[in-house]
């Protein structure tokens, strides 16, 4: 679900300017453009020219991802967010707006194909994921379990909130060491509406998600 709400964002928000872009629409700079928006929150006057969208709207669609991201992560920790200490989803957020300032890709030249193109992305997938569920998760079910004792005689928002404070200290430690896994290249599609706007493809936006950060 989080890759489907972020490709949707993605895709209606980031759309080519209808004045005066059509004839000379860069589509290299678009696709560089989204991804600079999306996961570094970095916003050229270039990008601005071929965009419909004002710094602000740009600024917070990379709130509104960060959000998604958060939401994605307590899922997948299993948080309880109804019981977790106040300001728990705060702080995933800026862990995440620590781990996407590491996000790294290269924009290929377009090729043109009838009114859409095609642009090549190389991808080289974040891999934190990918050190915690090889290192970090047998050391923490360690210290969780040693802890035993003393979990037994937590009320539930006790235990959540040991449970959240110990992945999100698991989780920061790692951001220093982050890497990258082999680089994926994939080929995005811009394609252009009925409106004359070009939007990069949902599935396209959905399969370089999913590339970013490997879960």
């Amino acid at each position: 679900m989080k890759r489907i709400i972020c490709a949707l964002l993605c895709a209606v928000m980031l759309v080519c300017s209808l004045t005066g872009c059509l004839a000379t629409f860069d589509a290299k700079a678009y696709v560089q453009g989204n991804l600079d928006v999306v996961y570094l929150n970095k916003i050229t006057d270039e990008y601005l020219k071929i965009v419909s969208n004002s710094k602000e709207e740009l600024e917070a669609i990379y709130e509104e991802g960060l959000e998604v991201e958060a939401d994605y992560f307590a899922s997948y920790f299993d948080f309880d967010m109804e019981l977790a200490p106040e300001g728990t989803f705060e702080r995933i957020v800026e862990v995440y707006r620590q781990i996407y300032s590491y996000s790294k890709y290269e924009v290929g030249e377009p090729t043109k194909s009838g009114d859409d193109y095609l642009v090549s992305v190389t991808i080289y997938p974040i891999d934190i994921m990918q050190q915690i569920n090889d290192e970090g998760w047998a050391a923490f079910e360690e210290d969780w379990l040693a802890m035993s004792e003393t979990l037994a005689t937590m009320t539930d928002e006790e235990l959540e909130a040991a449970w959240t404070e110990m992945i999100l200290d698991m989780v920061e430690s790692y951001i220093p060491n982050i890497g990258y896994l082999e680089p994926e290249t994939i080929s995005v599609q811009i394609v252009k509406g009925d409106d004359g706007a070009y939007v990069i493809s949902d599935n396209d936006f959905g399969r370089i998600d999913t590339l970013i950060i490997q879960y």
